[in-house]
């Protein structure tokens, strides 16, 4: 007890936690959505591609893209390297940032003229090294523990509207010349570096980091792995995972599935519209359900009503349900995304948090790169449908066993979840 007083004391001594809203936590939270906008656009934008890059880009079979992606992924693995930068004492958050935005966004943007297999998977695989989007650590670190999960979700909502642009330019592949798609993301993808660049000039390093500056100077990248830090360290890569292998189904393969049953690129458009609403409206109502019924409920419920949406999209032939069960796995994905995200945030000290994260990166990769790789071969055995049924329950199921072994994190302050639930201090 005397040392988390201690513990609590010297937080409120060093002044780590902020009490209140302040004016610079509204350019925050500006900032990291514009840059959310941006990172979401080129996933999503890559999403609606897949059959274009097949086709024009590499001329291969649409079915073998996820073997492509799969080599692509390797790159996730070099994320604890590339993430670790952010933990640095002479870069930190904020240069990190800028420097994940405008590398991961220059290489997504020359790999779409990237006519020959190999130069792609080269290129895309640097722009996936370092695709990271530090906002959920940045705002577990300068929010205030009552606003972190409904900011999270603020930043994620209004980066998930980038997808509602995505839609709609993939309506127009077929009208105009075959190489608008790639020209569409040259227009859009320009101002997000620019934006990036001029707006993360004036975002703060966070307080946390200023205040460890000096002791971390002999942190190491395998720092992370004593036995005190084994199970969140463990449970954390196993929930990031499983939501992954969620994504890898109807959210990352839904317009070659509704290709095959005859649907137009107009059709898909306005689908993906209607249900990126609902990703939207997902991300927004996240942040209060996880900072209101705690992390783990948030999770729990999302994850029952996301596996009920994928069987109205799966088993449900007429446009009006498919519609309907793709509103509500978009709704619902974003919910429990948001809040898994944060929670790998809240468990590691600030010296090694981003380090931490780009551990938990690595080991869920693994199992992505590996879902990936499979998905090729069992979509030719058993079709999309047969694919998102599988690999999409085992995710659920996944995440559901691995969350019940963690603590709720709800309202607490980082550095008392860290005392508590990693040094077990009581």
């Amino acid at each position: 007890m005397t040392e988390n007083f201690e513990a609590k004391k010297e937080i409120k001594q060093n002044n780590l936690e902020a009490e209140s809203w302040k004016p610079y936590f509204t350019y925050l939270t500006i900032y990291l959505s514009i840059f959310t906008f941006f990172y979401f656009f080129a996933i999503t934008y890559r999403i609606f591609t897949i059959n274009e890059i097949a086709a024009y880009l590499l001329n291969v079979n649409v079915k073998d893209m996820p073997f492509i992606f799969g080599f692509i992924g390797i790159g996730t693995l070099f994320v604890m390297f590339t993430r670790r930068i952010a933990d640095l004492p002479a870069i930190g958050r904020k240069k990190a940032t800028i420097i994940y935005g405008v590398v991961s966004l220059s290489f997504y943007l020359l790999s779409y003229f990237m006519y020959n297999v190999i130069l792609f998977i080269l290129i895309r695989l640097i722009g996936v090294m370092f695709a990271i989007n530090l906002s959920s650590l940045i705002v577990s670190e300068e929010v205030p523990a009552k606003y972190r999960g409904r900011v999270s979700g603020i930043i994620l909502g209004f980066g998930m509207m980038s997808s509602l642009l995505a839609s709609y330019f993939s309506m127009l592949f077929d009208i105009f010349p075959a190489n608008t798609w790639q020209l569409i993301f040259l227009f859009v993808n320009i101002p997000g570096i620019i934006l990036i660049i001029l707006l993360g000039l004036k975002m703060k390093e966070t307080r946390r980091f200023e205040s460890i500056k000096g002791q971390n100077k002999n942190s190491r990248l395998f720092g992370i792995f004593t036995k005190k830090n084994f199970k969140p360290l463990l449970l954390c890569s196993l929930i990031v995972l499983f939501i992954g292998q969620i994504f890898l189904t109807i959210k990352s393969y839904f317009k070659p599935y509704l290709l095959e049953l005859g649907y137009s690129l107009q059709d898909i458009g306005i689908l993906a519209i209607f249900a990126y609403i609902g990703s939207i409206i997902g991300y927004y109502a996240s942040g209060f359900l996880s900072d209101h019924f705690g992390r783990k409920k948030a999770i729990f419920i999302s994850l029952s009503i996301y596996f009920v949406g994928s069987i109205f999209f799966l088993f449900f032939i007429p446009y009006y349900f498919i519609n309907i069960g793709f509103f509500i796995v978009n709704l619902t994905f974003s919910i429990f995304y948001t809040t898994g995200e944060l929670l790998s945030a809240e468990f590691f000290p600030t010296a090694e948090r981003s380090t931490a994260m780009g551990w938990i990166t690595f080991f869920s990769s693994i199992g992505t790169i590996i879902g990936s790789l499979i998905i090729t071969p069992i979509s030719y055995l058993i079709g999309w449908q047969g694919v998102f049924l599988l690999i999409g329950n085992i995710g659920i199921l996944g995440v559901i066993i691995s969350i019940i072994f963690l603590p709720e994190t709800k309202g607490r302050v980082l550095e008392e979840i860290v005392y508590t639930e990693i040094d077990h201090v009581t």
